[in-house]
């Protein structure tokens, strides 16, 4: 079953670590001159990152409840990790081709997805977002666990126990470095939180038999969640105690950002066919676009740098690559898998 609502959510969530990542690049490569950070400051890539984590939590709940239809949830796991592993290790021989890593023990750890585990990312200079795979599979293994304590102590309980942990693991540390391994035991409670919302959102909307039940308005739950959200990012960009703390609520944010997207997504459904279309189609690749986006946008962006092209050009052509690149291993994995459509590159 799609729910297409969370289909919008996940193509929006792929655009912006697209948008991000080229812009970051860009200040990289020198495509962009003389705006050092600009990206980090004002674009909060990481929130994109949580879109799909607490996406994550919520399609896996919502299938453990209504889509196993009595199979174990080892059997729902080991399926979960028969649909990820494949894009992944393609992705992997894709960047260790490109940028002709070396192959040793470290690679093994990578291609296991337990690198996280362990402190450090070998691959990280090349292609960052494939540590979001080890991360997925501590979640996964998790859910189960979750689902337990939420029935047991209530969702909202639980959700407020671990947002109020990552708030202060997070005030203490101060914003995350470009040396994330190091702060990893805080992120990684800031990334159990985003993926227990998106159980409790889950549980909400089973809950409504189709729909998230509220007794507010979605056009108030609308404005309310835009405007915490901008309050959130835009004070955490000043200096002080008050923006330190601001920096500590980034769960929060992540949180504000996804009812957001959700409620915009509700209120332009049937309106707006385009960005619906070009949006589910994102969300349908999301998994190769995810993986593969970095190393080929910075090698693209490398290359019309050197042309002298434009910065509209050179995205165009980014984004255009990067397609045709995810299409072509979604078809390779459907050939291989038997499958057809969106359900083999869905993140």
């Amino acid at each position: 079953m799609r729910i297409r609502e969370w289909d919008f959510i996940r193509g929006f969530a792929t655009a912006y670590v697209l948008v991000y990542h080229f812009f970051e690049i860009s200040e990289t490569t020198g495509l962009i001159a003389g705006r050092d950070g600009v990206v980090n400051h004002l674009l909060f890539g990481s929130h994109g990152f949580g879109l799909f984590v607490i996406l994550s939590g919520l399609c896996n709940a919502y299938a453990l409840n209504i889509g196993s239809r009595g199979r174990s949830s080892e059997g729902w796991f080991f399926r979960r990790l028969l649909r990820i592993y494949p894009p992944y290790w393609l992705a992997l021989i894709f960047t260790t081709v490109l940028y002709g890593v070396s192959i040793g023990p470290k690679t093994v750890l990578h291609a296991l997805g337990v690198n996280v585990l362990l402190g450090e990312d070998f691959y990280y200079p090349h292609n960052p977002p494939l540590w979001f795979i080890g991360l997925i599979v501590q979640l996964y293994l998790l859910l189960p666990i979750l689902l337990y304590l939420g029935c047991r102590t209530g969702f909202g309980s639980l959700l407020a126990i671990l947002i109020s942990a990552s708030s202060i693991l997070r005030f203490r540390e101060g914003p995350f470095t470009s040396n994330l391994f190091r702060q990893y035991p805080s992120f990684f409670v800031l990334m159990v939180g985003e993926f227990t919302f998106g159980i409790f959102f889950a549980r909400s909307f089973l809950m409504g038999k189709g729909r998230f039940e509220s007794s507010v308005s979605d056009t108030r739950l609308l404005l309310a969640a835009v405007f915490s959200y901008l309050i959130i990012t835009i004070g955490s960009l000043g200096g002080g105690q008050i923006a330190h703390l601001l920096t500590a609520l980034e769960s929060l944010a992540t949180v504000s950002l996804f009812l957001a997207v959700y409620f915009t997504a509700k209120a332009a459904r049937g309106h707006f066919r385009w960005a619906y279309s070009s949006l589910e189609f994102l969300s349908r690749h999301s998994l190769q676009i995810f993986l593969l986006q970095y190393p080929i946008m910075y090698k693209v962006i490398s290359i019309m740098g050197n042309l002298g092209a434009n910065i509209p050009l050179t995205f165009a052509i980014s984004l255009l690559t990067v397609i045709f690149f995810a299409l072509l291993v979604d078809s390779l994995l459907g050939r291989m898998t038997g499958k057809r459509g969106g359900n083999v590159g869905t993140l």
